[in-house]
Parts: C-alpha cells; sequence; structure tokens
C-alpha cells in the first residue's frame, strides 16, 4: 500500500483541480502556495535522501504528479518566487521539471 503525503490527502480535500488562481479566494489562494511548497520540499527531501543512500530511488511518482497539478494552479509568478525561495535551500531541485 503506498503511502500518501500529508501535502496530497489536504489537496485532495481542496478539489485538486486546475484553474484560474486570480479566481480564487485569498485563503484558496494561500492554500495552494502552502501545498505547493510542502510537495516541492517533500520532493526535494526525497531527492537529497536518494543521493545520500547511493542513488537507490524512494518512490516519488505520486508525489511528483501532485507538486505539478499545485504548480499549474498557481500564478507563474508565485510558482517562480516559491520554486526559487527552496533552491537556495535545496541546491539540487530540478526545477525545470516542476
Amino acid at each position: 500500500m503506498e503511502r500518501e503525503s500529508s501535502s496530497s490527502k489536504k489537496w485532495d480535500s481542496f478539489g485538486g483541480e486546475e484553474g484560474d488562481f486570480s479566481q480564487l479566494s485569498e485563503g484558496e489562494q494561500e492554500s495552494v502556495k502552502y501545498f505547493f511548497r510542502q510537495s516541492v520540499t517533500e520532493f526535494a527531501e526525497k531527492l537529497k535522501r536518494n543521493k545520500e543512500i547511493g542513488g537507490a530511488e524512494e518512490p516519488i511518482s505520486p508525489d511528483f504528479a501532485l507538486m505539478r497539478q499545485l504548480g499549474r494552479k498557481l500564478s507563474e509568478n508565485e510558482r517562480k518566487k516559491i520554486l526559487s525561495e527552496l533552491k537556495t535551500e535545496f541546491p539540487n531541485l530540478p526545477i525545470q521539471e516542476i
């Protein structure tokens, strides 16, 4: 049985559909930004752990799909801002794939 990340559980309750970020309420916008940041952080931590244990890969595909879905929900400026902030904490984060 696959472990579901905490951010994906929250996102499922939020609806998980793509849309125009500007049409969301302020609270919904903050939720999307928070869960996107959380999912990217979880993804980056898994990549870091995989590298530390010599390349053995931890499954990341469900989280990766969630992260990309959340990213599409954000405006491009918001997505870039969050990713650039996380890039300082996780220098090996593959931003172009997100």
